[in-house]
């Protein structure tokens, strides 16, 4: 896949898009791609269209009779223009995914950058070498940039301050409701134990407790923590892959390695997971960045066997899932005539989650996982409250492209 650095203009015009929240595809426009009208559709491109139930090219037939068009909007010079993109698999070089914008010579040009996005089910298409919201040709990093009025009235302009309002709406809103929270004072606590500190807010916000994957409050994942918690804090909760798994389920891995509790009731498997060192069952993970999979085993002197793995891809999938936006709020747990109480005291907001820096955090022990397995012996009712995954407090800002915003709740601050 051919890809070079971008210059100060096209890395100004992405921070923007990035900014309303647009998770942009680059295509890189080559000498050769130019000169034939072909355009490999990377793989990066081909996952946007399948995800966003565009187009399949895994199913897509090979030979020009099976070709498919695409309607999609190019922003020319900060103005919408409508346009076609064709999809296609050749009958040569084993049908090599390929796609081409029509008339895409007449308004682009050699090792420029294009930007390819989706917004509600559309495709939309920018040219990062020619600053469509000033009509200024950016390939030279050197050109001084100096905005007009009439640069803001562009359609380019208004679409994207539009997705940008949309895209802050709702953290906005959320931030807002927290320092109202704040500012009446300490919250009287819900529940206890560790999982009491998140009910309490979520309960005080009104939403509803429950066991969802999807985020808590319009798309925005809660996560909540004490101030003084050194613990590792929750990412999400996903089983196995069994189709690539030796064992094929919870109850077979609490059957392998699980123990009895004193009273003879119970069967639990709780314990954490690594890659730096196998835990007291002799559980361990292998990171496979060459197949693209995360490997459970099980390794006691020096034997070594495999017990389950999950598809790195699906883990992403997962991350993207539940941390596209995440506040991450933390409060002090203080008492009064023996009841308990939270006072909030700030919120971290992060958001894109880097499938790249999961798998650095995971291969270096920052990324852990947590068994949570338990079988009731007595009716036979095996249940599953993970597995886990966790990060180290510290590693949180690591794990999300951006720098994360943070803000106080206490009230000296609303």
């Amino acid at each position: 896949m051919n890809t070079w650095q971008l210059n100060k203009g096209e890395g100004r015009l992405l921070s923007k898009l990035n900014s309303a929240g647009l998770d942009c595809c680059l295509i890189y426009l080559t000498p050769t791609g130019m000169k034939k009208g072909i355009l490999d559709a990377t793989a990066p491109l081909r996952e946007l269209l399948y995800k966003e139930g565009l187009h399949n090219f895994s199913s897509q037939k090979q030979g020009p009779e099976n070709k498919v068009i695409l309607k999609c909007t190019y922003f020319l010079d900060g103005n919408a223009i409508p346009l076609k993109i064709s999809c296609y698999r050749p009958l040569t070089k084993k049908g090599d995914p390929r796609l081409w914008p029509y008339s895409l010579n007449k308004i682009a040009s050699e090792n420029h950058v294009l930007a390819l996005f989706v917004v509600k089910g559309d495709i939309y298409i920018i040219n990062l070498s020619q600053d469509s919201m000033l009509g200024l040709d950016l390939s030279n990093s050197h050109q001084i940039i100096q905005e007009s009025p009439a640069s803001y009235n562009s359609e380019f302009t208004q679409f994207i301050d539009s997705l940008t309002l949309d895209y802050n709406q709702a953290s906005n809103e959320l931030l807002h409701k927290l320092r109202q929270l704040a500012m009446n004072g300490p919250l009287s606590a819900f529940g206890t134990g560790d999982t009491a500190i998140g009910r309490t807010i979520e309960t005080h916000l009104g939403i509803d407790i429950n066991s969802s994957p999807l985020p808590d409050y319009k798309g925005i994942e809660i996560k909540s923590s004490r101030s003084s918690s050194k613990v590792r804090s929750n990412l999400f909760a996903k089983v196995a892959d069994w189709d690539i798994s030796k064992l094929k389920s919870s109850r077979e891995i609490l059957e392998a390695f699980g123990y009895e509790r004193d009273d003879g009731k119970t069967k639990k498997l709780y314990c954490s997971i690594s890659t730096q060192k196998p835990n007291s069952q002799g559980l361990i993970f292998d990171l496979d960045l060459e197949s693209e999979r995360l490997n459970e085993y099980i390794q006691r002197e020096k034997v070594k066997g495999s017990v389950c793995a999950w598809r790195l891809s699906s883990l992403h999938d997962k991350l993207y899932e539940k941390h596209k936006e995440t506040f991450w709020i933390t409060a002090d747990e203080v008492e009064n005539n023996s009841e308990r109480f939270f006072k909030l005291t700030s919120v971290k907001h992060t958001r894109r989650p880097s499938s790249l820096q999961f798998d650095r955090l995971l291969g270096c022990g920052e990324i852990t996982m947590d068994h949570l397995i338990k079988l009731n012996l007595s009716t036979g009712k095996c249940t599953e409250k993970g597995p886990l995954f966790k990060i180290a407090e510290s590693s949180v800002d690591e794990l999300f492209l951006g720098q994360p915003q943070v803000y106080g709740l206490t009230q000296s601050t609303c």
